[in-house]
């Protein structure tokens, strides 16, 4: 008995490199279930809020999560073969959470150490669209100047400048963005040479240079 509690005393909840670290351990012969504090907190719950049990942690269980904690656990308890696993989780609040899941067999119980992602990969995800649409802007900027270049060059509206702009892209294959950033980046040399920029755009529209 002095082993089996000490094995389940809850032990001062730890953080790794800034995400959140939670620890359980269950007996699933009598389906009672141990969580630290912090496993508590990253479910969504004040500590002890809540009674863990197998039906909890299947209530939270994310439904694009076709394993899930519970099986991995029962597999770990038959086979006595400690397992690594992601899980993902819906917290109290319906956030979905992705754990990392550490579960090793030890005296007739699971033990497992889970450790909290979730705001890694929302960062890492917030990055990326960052990322994404910084280069959009880009991109779009450097359309716009293109655009101006030839509304400049041929006396025409920035409307009409783009669909020029569009069409030699078509009839060239090329991708407007490239065709926009040849030009953009050709326009110090453009400015000593009013005819040069319509010029290429008829050279890049005529047949030869047609797929």
């Amino acid at each position: 008995m002095t082993d089996l509690t000490a094995r389940i005393t809850p032990r001062r909840s730890t953080r790794t490199d800034d995400h959140a670290v939670g620890r359980f351990s269950v007996d699933l012969r009598t389906d009672t279930w141990w969580w630290d504090d912090e496993l508590f907190r990253m479910y969504g719950f004040a500590p002890h809020d809540v009674v863990p049990s197998t039906a909890l942690v299947l209530a939270h269980q994310h439904p694009e999560d076709t394993v899930g904690l519970v099986a991995r656990v029962s597999e770990t308890f038959t086979t006595g073969e400690p397992f690594t696993a992601a899980h993902t989780a819906v917290d109290a609040t319906g956030r979905a959470r992705l754990f990392s899941i550490n579960g090793e067999l030890a005296d007739q119980r699971v033990h497992g150490r889970v450790l909290d992602l979730t705001e890694m990969v929302d960062l890492q995800a917030r990055r990326a669209a960052t990322v994404s649409i910084e280069a959009s802007a880009r991109s779009r900027a450097g359309i716009e100047q293109a655009v101006g270049a030839v509304a400049l060059a041929e006396g025409v509206s920035p409307e009409v400048a783009f669909r020029r702009l569009r069409t030699v892209s078509n009839d060239a294959n090329v991708p407007l963005r490239t065709l926009a950033t040849a030009i953009v980046e050709q326009l110090p040399a453009l400015n000593s040479d009013p005819g040069r920029l319509p010029r290429f755009l008829r050279e890049l529209s005529a047949p030869t240079h047609r797929r």
